[in-house]
C-alpha cells in the first residue's frame, strides 16, 4: 500500500505532500491543481519500471515539442532536478529526477531533427539504482534500468482516455495471464447492463483486435466507441491481484449514472479483495455513490485539493464519517474555479 507522497519541484508543485492514504483513497479538485501530477509521482517513485513511468508521465500530456522539462518547475541550482518520495507499506522510497538536453546513449535515430533530451532518475536511500530514459523532440522515448534491484510495487495506472497509447490489447491481456477474465465479464456486464458479454482477443490480418459481444454480434472494441473502450480498460486494470495499487484517473470519462453506481461497487469489490485504489475525479456522484458502500467506508479518505501561488499544495484531508463534508468542499472548490 502507499501511504504517502512527497514531492519537490516535480510538475506545478513547489512543494506538496499527502499523508494517511488508505485502501481507498480520492483526489478531488479543480483542473490543474496536481491531481494527475501526484498519481504520476507515485508511479515513478514507488513502483518497478520508473524509467518507463517517467516516459508515460511525459506522453501522457505531450502537446508540445520536447516536454520532458516541463516534468521540473523551475530551475535550481543543480538544473532542472526534482525529488519525489513516498512512503509504502515495505517502507520508504525515494528518487531524484534531473534532466539533461543532447544527445544521449539510448538515443536512436528520432525522425525529427530537433534537439533531444533524457531524465535521469536515481534511487535514493535504501534503494540504489539509475534509471535513464532518452526522448525525441516528438516525445517519443526509450527507457532503461541500471544497479540494484528495484523492488517496487505492483502499480497500474488506468487512463480511461489511453493518453499514453497503450494497445488495448495488451490491457486485455495482463487480465487473461492473471485468470481474472470472469471478474473482467461480470463487471462490464454491469457496468453496461448486459450489453457487453464477453471480450476476446482476435487477430485481423495478423494484428491483434479485442473484439466484444455487443447485441448478438461480435464486433471489434474500437467500432462499439470510446466508451466501450474506456470501460474495457477500467475493468480489466480494477480485476487486479490482491497487493496491486491501482491509480485510476477520473474514471467517470464517458459514463452515464447508472454506469457511475455500478462502477462505484466495482471499486469497492476491489478495494475488498485488497487492492489499494487511489483515483482522481470531478465526480460527486461518483463520490456519493461510493461514500454508500458501507463496506469500505472504514477504508475511504479524501483529500480536497488545490494549488497555492507560490506552488505548495492546500490539501484538506477527510476519512470514515467526515469524506461528506471534504466532498461537499471540494466540489465548491471547483465551482468557485
Amino acid at each position: 500500500m502507499i501511504t504517502s507522497v512527497e514531492v519537490n519541484n516535480w510538475r506545478g508543485f513547489s512543494h506538496a505532500t499527502l499523508d494517511g492514504l488508505t485502501g481507498l483513497t480520492v483526489l478531488a479538485g479543480a483542473n490543474g491543481c496536481g491531481k494527475s501530477s501526484l498519481l504520476e509521482a507515485i508511479l515513478i517513485a514507488g513502483g518497478r519500471s520508473p524509467a518507463d513511468a517517467v516516459g508515460r508521465a511525459v506522453l501522457r500530456r505531450a502537446d508540445g515539442w520536447n516536454a520532458s522539462r516541463w516534468l521540473f518547475r523551475e530551475q535550481t541550482e543543480e538544473g532542472l532536478s526534482a525529488t519525489i518520495n513516498v512512503g509504502t507499506s515495505q517502507g520508504p522510497r525515494g528518487v531524484r529526477l534531473t534532466w539533461f538536453g543532447g544527445l544521449h546513449e539510448l538515443h536512436m535515430q528520432w525522425p525529427h531533427q530537433e534537439p533531444p533530451s533524457a531524465v535521469r532518475t536515481e534511487g535514493l536511500a535504501p534503494d540504489s539504482f539509475v534509471a535513464s530514459t532518452a526522448f525525441s523532440a516528438d516525445n517519443q522515448y526509450r527507457g532503461r534500468h541500471q544497479g540494484g534491484l528495484n523492488m517496487g510495487l505492483q502499480i497500474r495506472f488506468v487512463d480511461p482516455v489511453n493518453r499514453t497509447r497503450e494497445a488495448l490489447h495488451r490491457v486485455v491481456s495482463r487480465a487473461i495471464d492473471s485468470d481474472r477474465m470472469d471478474l473482467v465479464e461480470g463487471m462490464l456486464d454491469r457496468l453496461t447492463n448486459g450489453d457487453l458479454t464477453s471480450v476476446r482477443i482476435a487477430t485481423e490480418e495478423e494484428v491483434p483486435v479485442v473484439r466484444v459481444r455487443q447485441g448478438g454480434r461480435s464486433i471489434p472494441a474500437a467500432v462499439a466507441g470510446d466508451g466501450v473502450v474506456s470501460l474495457i480498460r477500467v475493468a480489466c486494470e480494477l480485476a487486479a491481484p490482491k497487493g496491486t495499487v491501482v491509480l485510476l484517473e477520473e474514471p467517470e470519462v464517458n459514463m452515464h449514472g447508472n454506469a457511475l453506481w455500478e462502477l462505484s461497487q466495482a471499486i469497492t469489490q476491489t478495494v475488498g479483495a485488497g487492492v489499494q485504489v487511489i483515483l482522481t475525479t470531478h465526480s460527486d456522484t461518483l463520490l456519493d455513490f461510493l461514500y454508500r458502500h458501507e463496506q469500505i467506508r472504514t477504508s475511504f479518505t479524501i483529500f480536497s485539493m488545490s494549488r497555492l501561488a507560490d506552488g505548495t499544495l492546500n490539501a484538506v484531508k477527510g476519512q470514515a464519517d467526515d469524506v461528506p463534508r471534504v466532498t461537499e468542499l471540494a466540489m465548491r472548490a471547483m465551482l468557485s474555479e
